[in-house]
Protein backbone atom coordinates (compact mmCIF):
# COMPACT_ATOMS: atom_id res chain seq x y z
CA UNK A 1 0.00 0.00 0.00
CA UNK A 2 1.81 3.08 -0.92
CA UNK A 3 0.65 5.83 1.87
CA UNK A 4 2.87 8.21 0.32
CA UNK A 5 -0.01 10.68 -0.50
CA UNK A 6 -1.73 10.40 2.72
CA UNK A 7 -2.36 13.91 4.65
CA UNK A 8 -3.99 12.83 7.70
CA UNK A 9 -3.46 10.05 10.21
CA UNK A 10 -5.37 9.54 13.26
CA UNK A 11 -4.33 7.59 16.24
CA UNK A 12 -6.49 8.54 18.11
CA UNK A 13 -7.91 6.86 21.24
CA UNK A 14 -5.44 3.77 21.00
CA UNK A 15 -3.89 3.79 24.51
CA UNK A 16 -0.44 5.00 23.19
CA UNK A 17 2.37 5.70 25.73
CA UNK A 18 4.76 6.49 23.37
CA UNK A 19 5.82 6.47 19.55
CA UNK A 20 8.64 4.79 20.33
CA UNK A 21 9.42 0.96 20.39
CA UNK A 22 6.91 -1.17 18.25
CA UNK A 23 3.87 1.20 18.49
CA UNK A 24 3.25 1.59 14.93
CA UNK A 25 3.82 -2.49 14.51
CA UNK A 26 7.25 -3.08 13.46
CA UNK A 27 8.16 -6.55 14.33
CA UNK A 28 11.88 -7.11 14.69
CA UNK A 29 13.30 -3.85 16.34
CA UNK A 30 16.10 -3.09 13.40
CA UNK A 31 16.21 0.30 12.03
CA UNK A 32 14.57 -0.09 9.02
CA UNK A 33 11.37 -0.99 10.80
CA UNK A 34 11.93 1.70 13.73
CA UNK A 35 8.44 4.11 13.40
CA UNK A 36 10.72 6.89 12.74
CA UNK A 37 10.93 4.93 9.27
CA UNK A 38 7.47 4.21 8.77
CA UNK A 39 6.35 7.93 9.73
CA UNK A 40 9.23 8.42 7.25
CA UNK A 41 7.33 6.71 4.11
CA UNK A 42 4.64 9.60 5.14
CA UNK A 43 5.88 12.78 2.69
CA UNK A 44 2.41 14.25 2.25
CA UNK A 45 1.06 13.51 6.12
CA UNK A 46 0.41 17.17 7.11
CA UNK A 47 -2.01 16.29 10.21
CA UNK A 48 -1.48 14.15 12.93
CA UNK A 49 -4.15 13.32 15.30
CA UNK A 50 -3.23 11.15 18.48
CA UNK A 51 -5.67 13.02 20.98
CA UNK A 52 -6.88 10.48 23.98
CA UNK A 53 -4.21 8.46 24.29
CA UNK A 54 -1.06 8.55 27.35
CA UNK A 55 1.37 10.52 25.10
CA UNK A 56 3.97 12.05 28.08
CA UNK A 57 6.10 14.19 25.47
CA UNK A 58 6.93 15.70 22.47
CA UNK A 59 10.37 15.21 22.65
CA UNK A 60 10.14 11.85 21.36
CA UNK A 61 12.80 10.81 18.74
CA UNK A 62 10.05 9.49 16.32
CA UNK A 63 8.83 12.74 15.46
CA UNK A 64 12.42 14.11 13.93
CA UNK A 65 10.65 13.10 10.13
CA UNK A 66 7.60 15.15 11.06
CA UNK A 67 9.40 18.44 12.35
CA UNK A 68 9.19 19.77 8.58
CA UNK A 69 6.10 18.16 7.39
CA UNK A 70 3.54 19.01 10.49
CA UNK A 71 1.08 21.72 9.68
CA UNK A 72 -1.51 20.50 12.30
CA UNK A 73 -0.96 18.72 15.82
CA UNK A 74 -3.47 17.43 17.92
CA UNK A 75 -2.35 15.83 21.32
CA UNK A 76 -5.43 16.73 23.25
CA UNK A 77 -6.52 14.55 26.54
CA UNK A 78 -2.98 12.66 26.92
CA UNK A 79 -0.27 12.90 29.81
CA UNK A 80 2.11 15.79 28.24
CA UNK A 81 3.47 18.42 31.18
CA UNK A 82 5.77 19.72 29.28
CA UNK A 83 6.46 21.96 25.81
CA UNK A 84 9.50 20.15 25.18
CA UNK A 85 10.01 19.40 21.46
CA UNK A 86 7.24 21.59 20.60
CA UNK A 87 9.79 24.04 19.13
CA UNK A 88 10.85 21.63 16.38
CA UNK A 89 7.63 21.50 14.64
CA UNK A 90 8.82 24.17 12.10
CA UNK A 91 5.92 24.26 10.11
CA UNK A 92 3.21 23.69 12.41
CA UNK A 93 0.71 26.44 12.41
CA UNK A 94 -2.09 24.76 14.78
CA UNK A 95 -1.67 23.09 18.26
CA UNK A 96 -4.13 21.42 20.39
CA UNK A 97 -2.79 20.55 24.36
CA UNK A 98 -5.92 21.00 26.04
CA UNK A 99 -6.83 18.61 28.07
CA UNK A 100 -3.05 17.83 29.29
CA UNK A 101 -1.75 18.31 32.69
CA UNK A 102 0.31 21.01 31.67
CA UNK A 103 -0.66 23.46 34.64
CA UNK A 104 0.91 26.50 35.39
CA UNK A 105 4.58 25.16 36.68
CA UNK A 106 4.99 25.24 32.78
CA UNK A 107 4.42 29.17 32.28
CA UNK A 108 6.91 29.77 34.56
CA UNK A 109 9.63 27.10 34.23
CA UNK A 110 10.58 28.66 30.39
CA UNK A 111 9.80 31.21 27.83
CA UNK A 112 6.27 30.06 27.32
CA UNK A 113 6.07 31.85 24.00
CA UNK A 114 9.24 31.42 22.84
CA UNK A 115 8.96 27.58 23.29
CA UNK A 116 6.27 27.53 20.70
CA UNK A 117 6.85 27.30 17.20
CA UNK A 118 6.99 30.34 14.94
CA UNK A 119 4.25 29.90 12.62
CA UNK A 120 1.55 28.88 14.91
CA UNK A 121 -1.49 30.75 14.80
CA UNK A 122 -3.64 28.43 16.41
CA UNK A 123 -2.79 27.17 20.03
CA UNK A 124 -5.17 25.38 22.38
CA UNK A 125 -4.19 24.79 26.10
CA UNK A 126 -7.71 25.03 27.73
CA UNK A 127 -8.35 22.28 30.56
CA UNK A 128 -4.71 22.52 31.55
CA UNK A 129 -4.68 23.35 35.27
CA UNK A 130 -4.31 26.97 34.36
CA UNK A 131 -5.07 29.12 37.48
CA UNK A 132 -3.90 32.61 37.20
CA UNK A 133 -3.47 34.87 34.10
CA UNK A 134 -0.48 37.13 35.57
CA UNK A 135 1.49 34.04 34.35
CA UNK A 136 0.46 34.92 30.74
CA UNK A 137 0.43 37.92 30.64
CA UNK A 138 4.90 38.44 32.21
CA UNK A 139 5.55 36.89 28.65
CA UNK A 140 8.50 39.81 28.50
CA UNK A 141 6.46 41.57 25.79
CA UNK A 142 7.00 38.76 23.62
CA UNK A 143 3.55 38.44 21.72
CA UNK A 144 2.66 37.00 18.97
CA UNK A 145 -0.23 37.29 16.47
CA UNK A 146 -1.96 34.12 18.53
CA UNK A 147 -1.46 35.67 22.34
CA UNK A 148 -4.88 37.52 22.01
CA UNK A 149 -6.43 33.28 21.01
CA UNK A 150 -4.34 31.74 24.17
CA UNK A 151 -5.42 34.57 26.36
CA UNK A 152 -9.55 34.16 25.22
CA UNK A 153 -8.72 30.54 26.04
CA UNK A 154 -7.26 31.04 29.27
CA UNK A 155 -9.74 32.91 30.33
CA UNK A 156 -12.91 30.88 28.72
CA UNK A 157 -11.38 28.23 31.09
CA UNK A 158 -11.16 30.39 34.52
CA UNK A 159 -14.38 31.69 34.13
Amino acid sequence: VDVGNLKVLDLSFNGLETMDGDVLGESTGTTANAPHAVLGDLVSLQDLRMNDNKLKTLASPTFVVLWDKLVELRVQNNLIDSLAGVEKFRKLTSLRLDGNPLGNALLRSQPFLEALPLRLTRLNISRCGLTCLSDVANFGGVCRCYCVFVLFQLVTNLI
